[in-house]
């Protein structure tokens, strides 16, 4: 009985404020505009309290005011969807995402709320998507993208896509400000209180390979507490660096930094 109502409860949440924002977005542009980064946050700040997600948030955090003055893009490892509920409740971002990612239910009509990006890997498409990353950026929206351009199982970082940083010599040209690149750690360490020693004990939070998101879904919404170290890392300058000097460096920084903080955390 418990868990129903928690489901119950878990859709409330998650429901009443695409309404509040869908009408918002629609009657009162303006103030859409002005205000768009609190909603998705308490939103996504609601959902971390109700699944049990607990946070801990270590490194450099800049004031708010940062991110507007300088355009930003964040990069992060990716695990599972947890992380997609972290990150939004604890940064004023827009997220990058396969395209696909739109036609899943509910989760893709909610991935709107922070104006989420959708990129298709078909190569004709590729200079409008550019240009529509350049067109975020030069607006002052911090951007976020997963850059190993899939899920990993939790227990490593995969390798970098190099073309994804494109856009920073791309936006460097044309921009008078260089754009800030911001990495960020996700280390899940615990469930309801045990450290994630073993690959099966990592399966509970990572989404990866031919994994069922059914299951996923289960292990997010079944009661299990769930403990996530998050690391903001300085920022790196992205002037003048190429986009594979940028993957390798921001792979490293992420990489050593996961690594240290999963060797802490399993006992």
């Amino acid at each position: 009985m418990l868990g129903i109502l928690r489901i119950v409860l878990i859709f409330i949440v998650l429901l009443f404020p695409v309404i509040v924002v869908q009408a918002l977005l629609i009657c009162v542009k303006p103030l859409w505009r002005r205000y768009f980064w609190v909603l998705p946050r308490l939103w996504h700040k609601g959902a971390c309290h109700i699944l049990n997600i607990q946070i801990i948030a270590t490194g450099s955090i800049p004031a708010y005011a940062a991110y507007m003055a300088t355009p930003t893009l964040f990069i992060s490892n990716h695990i599972g969807i947890r992380d997609i509920l972290i990150l939004g409740s604890m940064l004023p971002l827009s997220f990058v995402a396969k395209d696909d990612v739109k036609t899943w239910p509910l989760f893709g009509w909610l991935s709107q709320l922070h104006r989420t990006l959708f990129i298709s890997r078909h190569p004709a498409k590729a200079k409008s998507q550019q240009a529509a990353l350049l067109q975020r950026l030069g607006e002052g929206v911090p951007l976020l993208f997963f850059p190993e351009g899939t899920t990993s199982n939790g227990g490593t970082v995969l390798p970098f896509k190099s073309s994804l940083f494109q856009i920073c010599p791309l936006f460097n040209a044309v921009s008078p400000v260089p754009l800030q690149i911001i990495p960020l750690t996700l280390t899940y360490t615990h469930v309801n209180g045990n450290p994630l020693v073993t690959q099966q004990d990592r399966d509970h939070v990572a989404y990866y390979g031919d994994m069922a998101l059914g299951r996923h879904l289960k292990d997010m919404f079944w009661g299990r507490s769930t403990t996530v170290r998050l690391y903001i890392h300085a920022p790196v300058a992205a002037k003048d660096a190429t986009r594979k000097e940028l993957s390798a460096a921001t792979h490293q920084i992420i990489d050593a930094h996961f690594t240290a903080t999963l060797n802490q955390s399993s006992y």
